[in-house]
Protein backbone atom coordinates (compact mmCIF):
# COMPACT_ATOMS: atom_id res chain seq x y z
CA UNK A 1 0.00 0.00 0.00
CA UNK A 2 1.38 3.71 -0.73
CA UNK A 3 1.14 6.39 1.78
CA UNK A 4 -1.13 9.64 1.92
CA UNK A 5 0.80 12.04 1.11
CA UNK A 6 0.12 15.72 0.83
CA UNK A 7 2.42 16.22 -2.42
CA UNK A 8 4.04 20.25 -2.97
CA UNK A 9 5.38 21.37 -5.88
CA UNK A 10 8.06 24.32 -4.41
CA UNK A 11 7.49 27.45 -5.96
CA UNK A 12 9.90 29.24 -8.79
CA UNK A 13 12.91 30.02 -8.70
CA UNK A 14 14.96 32.98 -10.42
CA UNK A 15 16.20 30.59 -13.29
CA UNK A 16 12.93 28.56 -13.85
CA UNK A 17 11.19 31.65 -14.42
CA UNK A 18 13.86 32.08 -17.39
CA UNK A 19 12.67 28.73 -18.43
CA UNK A 20 16.22 27.44 -17.55
CA UNK A 21 16.62 23.89 -16.14
CA UNK A 22 17.38 24.56 -12.62
CA UNK A 23 18.48 20.85 -11.36
CA UNK A 24 20.61 21.02 -8.69
CA UNK A 25 21.65 24.69 -8.69
CA UNK A 26 20.27 25.39 -5.07
CA UNK A 27 18.32 29.07 -5.59
CA UNK A 28 15.61 30.99 -3.12
CA UNK A 29 12.28 31.32 -3.97
CA UNK A 30 11.17 34.65 -6.34
CA UNK A 31 10.32 37.13 -4.08
CA UNK A 32 6.59 37.05 -5.65
CA UNK A 33 6.62 33.48 -5.12
CA UNK A 34 7.11 33.35 -1.38
CA UNK A 35 4.31 35.66 -1.49
CA UNK A 36 2.21 34.25 -3.72
CA UNK A 37 2.53 31.00 -1.55
CA UNK A 38 0.83 31.79 1.30
CA UNK A 39 -2.42 32.12 -0.46
CA UNK A 40 -2.35 28.93 -2.83
CA UNK A 41 -1.46 27.23 0.09
CA UNK A 42 -4.64 28.84 2.04
CA UNK A 43 -6.96 26.54 1.00
CA UNK A 44 -5.95 23.74 3.18
CA UNK A 45 -6.11 25.66 6.22
CA UNK A 46 -4.90 24.35 9.83
CA UNK A 47 -2.32 21.91 8.71
CA UNK A 48 -3.81 18.28 9.10
CA UNK A 49 -0.77 15.86 8.82
CA UNK A 50 1.49 14.57 10.96
CA UNK A 51 4.55 15.27 9.24
CA UNK A 52 5.99 17.66 7.13
CA UNK A 53 9.10 16.41 5.02
CA UNK A 54 11.01 18.86 2.51
CA UNK A 55 13.91 18.49 -0.05
CA UNK A 56 17.02 19.98 0.62
CA UNK A 57 16.96 22.96 -1.62
CA UNK A 58 16.12 26.58 -0.66
CA UNK A 59 12.99 27.01 -2.50
CA UNK A 60 11.30 23.57 -0.86
CA UNK A 61 12.30 24.39 2.56
CA UNK A 62 10.82 27.95 2.28
CA UNK A 63 7.44 26.39 0.98
CA UNK A 64 7.37 23.84 3.44
CA UNK A 65 8.14 26.25 6.51
CA UNK A 66 5.29 28.15 4.80
CA UNK A 67 3.60 25.42 4.91
CA UNK A 68 4.29 24.39 8.56
CA UNK A 69 3.68 27.29 10.40
CA UNK A 70 -0.10 27.36 9.99
CA UNK A 71 0.30 24.04 12.09
CA UNK A 72 2.89 24.96 13.69
CA UNK A 73 5.25 22.16 12.54
CA UNK A 74 8.18 20.99 11.96
CA UNK A 75 10.03 20.90 8.66
CA UNK A 76 12.07 17.54 8.59
CA UNK A 77 15.02 17.89 5.75
CA UNK A 78 15.50 14.33 3.25
CA UNK A 79 18.03 14.45 1.15
CA UNK A 80 16.51 11.68 -1.04
CA UNK A 81 14.23 14.06 -2.10
CA UNK A 82 17.24 16.74 -3.58
CA UNK A 83 16.33 17.38 -7.06
CA UNK A 84 17.63 15.42 -10.25
CA UNK A 85 21.29 15.95 -10.94
CA UNK A 86 20.94 17.33 -14.84
CA UNK A 87 24.66 17.45 -15.33
CA UNK A 88 26.05 19.40 -18.35
CA UNK A 89 22.47 20.56 -18.41
CA UNK A 90 22.31 22.88 -15.48
CA UNK A 91 21.91 26.47 -16.00
CA UNK A 92 20.43 26.07 -19.38
CA UNK A 93 17.74 26.85 -21.58
CA UNK A 94 14.93 25.15 -22.94
CA UNK A 95 14.98 27.41 -25.56
CA UNK A 96 18.39 26.49 -26.05
CA UNK A 97 17.78 22.64 -25.49
CA UNK A 98 15.13 22.74 -28.20
CA UNK A 99 16.90 24.67 -31.03
CA UNK A 100 20.32 22.68 -30.79
CA UNK A 101 19.12 19.12 -29.76
CA UNK A 102 15.10 19.01 -31.29
CA UNK A 103 15.70 15.29 -30.72
CA UNK A 104 16.31 15.35 -26.98
CA UNK A 105 14.06 18.28 -26.80
CA UNK A 106 11.32 16.26 -27.66
CA UNK A 107 11.87 12.75 -25.94
CA UNK A 108 12.26 15.06 -22.73
CA UNK A 109 8.92 16.41 -23.05
CA UNK A 110 7.20 13.07 -24.12
CA UNK A 111 9.21 10.85 -21.61
CA UNK A 112 11.15 12.61 -18.58
CA UNK A 113 11.56 10.01 -17.00
CA UNK A 114 13.49 7.85 -19.17
CA UNK A 115 16.12 10.61 -20.02
CA UNK A 116 19.48 10.94 -18.79
CA UNK A 117 21.36 14.45 -19.19
CA UNK A 118 25.11 14.05 -19.78
CA UNK A 119 26.86 13.54 -17.07
CA UNK A 120 23.66 13.48 -14.84
CA UNK A 121 21.83 11.17 -12.61
CA UNK A 122 20.07 8.37 -14.13
CA UNK A 123 16.19 7.52 -14.05
CA UNK A 124 17.46 4.29 -11.91
CA UNK A 125 19.57 6.12 -9.22
CA UNK A 126 16.06 8.61 -9.00
CA UNK A 127 14.33 5.81 -8.61
CA UNK A 128 15.91 3.84 -5.73
CA UNK A 129 16.24 7.22 -3.87
CA UNK A 130 12.78 7.89 -4.12
CA UNK A 131 11.53 4.08 -3.43
CA UNK A 132 13.69 4.20 -0.39
CA UNK A 133 11.93 7.21 0.94
CA UNK A 134 8.76 5.86 0.12
CA UNK A 135 9.71 2.63 1.55
CA UNK A 136 10.44 4.51 4.87
CA UNK A 137 7.18 6.48 5.45
CA UNK A 138 5.18 3.11 5.09
CA UNK A 139 7.63 1.70 7.88
CA UNK A 140 7.92 4.87 9.96
CA UNK A 141 4.50 6.78 9.45
CA UNK A 142 2.30 4.15 7.40
CA UNK A 143 -0.87 5.66 9.24
CA UNK A 144 -0.27 9.57 9.76
CA UNK A 145 -0.66 11.61 6.75
CA UNK A 146 2.60 13.43 5.55
CA UNK A 147 3.71 16.61 3.96
CA UNK A 148 6.14 16.43 1.17
CA UNK A 149 7.64 19.37 -0.55
CA UNK A 150 9.62 18.54 -3.48
CA UNK A 151 11.19 20.53 -6.66
CA UNK A 152 8.55 19.94 -9.63
CA UNK A 153 10.93 17.24 -11.34
CA UNK A 154 10.99 15.67 -7.97
CA UNK A 155 6.76 16.34 -7.66
CA UNK A 156 5.96 15.01 -11.38
CA UNK A 157 8.26 11.95 -10.76
CA UNK A 158 6.84 10.94 -7.85
CA UNK A 159 3.38 11.47 -8.97
CA UNK A 160 3.55 9.59 -12.13
CA UNK A 161 5.51 6.60 -10.35
CA UNK A 162 3.84 6.15 -7.31
CA UNK A 163 0.37 7.25 -8.17
CA UNK A 164 -0.48 6.73 -11.77
CA UNK A 165 -4.41 6.02 -11.18
CA UNK A 166 -5.04 9.48 -9.72
CA UNK A 167 -6.29 12.22 -12.02
CA UNK A 168 -3.92 14.62 -9.19
CA UNK A 169 -1.35 13.37 -10.56
CA UNK A 170 -1.31 15.05 -13.87
CA UNK A 171 -0.81 18.87 -12.30
CA UNK A 172 3.23 18.34 -11.57
CA UNK A 173 5.91 19.51 -13.54
CA UNK A 174 5.45 22.58 -14.53
CA UNK A 175 8.46 24.59 -12.45
CA UNK A 176 6.77 27.98 -13.11
CA UNK A 177 4.20 27.35 -10.91
CA UNK A 178 3.54 26.11 -6.81
CA UNK A 179 1.03 23.09 -7.22
CA UNK A 180 -0.10 20.88 -4.08
CA UNK A 181 -2.64 17.68 -3.97
CA UNK A 182 -3.64 15.01 -1.60
CA UNK A 183 -2.61 11.81 -3.20
CA UNK A 184 -3.55 9.02 -3.65
CA UNK A 185 -7.73 9.93 -3.40
CA UNK A 186 -7.51 6.16 -2.47
CA UNK A 187 -4.46 4.04 -1.39
CA UNK A 188 -3.74 1.18 -4.51
CA UNK A 189 -1.16 -1.45 -5.13
CA UNK A 190 1.66 0.33 -6.38
CA UNK A 191 2.89 -0.64 -9.52
CA UNK A 192 5.14 -4.12 -10.05
CA UNK A 193 6.99 -1.83 -12.74
CA UNK A 194 7.68 1.93 -12.46
CA UNK A 195 10.69 2.07 -15.14
CA UNK A 196 11.67 0.59 -18.28
CA UNK A 197 14.15 -1.39 -18.39
CA UNK A 198 17.77 -0.59 -18.49
CA UNK A 199 18.22 -0.77 -22.11
CA UNK A 200 15.47 1.68 -22.34
CA UNK A 201 16.74 4.31 -20.98
CA UNK A 202 17.55 8.02 -23.27
CA UNK A 203 21.30 9.15 -21.98
CA UNK A 204 22.03 11.94 -24.46
CA UNK A 205 25.68 12.08 -22.70
CA UNK A 206 27.31 11.19 -26.60
CA UNK A 207 25.48 13.66 -28.33
CA UNK A 208 24.89 16.83 -26.44
CA UNK A 209 28.41 18.05 -27.87
CA UNK A 210 29.80 19.98 -24.75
Amino acid sequence: MLPHLLLVQAGPTDLDLQNRITGRLDLPLTADAESSTHKILAPLGPLSVDLVVSAPCQAAVQTARILASSGKLRVKVDKRLVNIDYGLWHGKSLEELKRTQPDVYRQWVQSPNRIQAPGGESPVDVQQRLDSFVDWCLRKHGTQRIAVVVPAAIARTIAEWYFPADPDEKRFGDPTKISWAWLPEENVERPATTLPKQSLIDNFSAIWGL
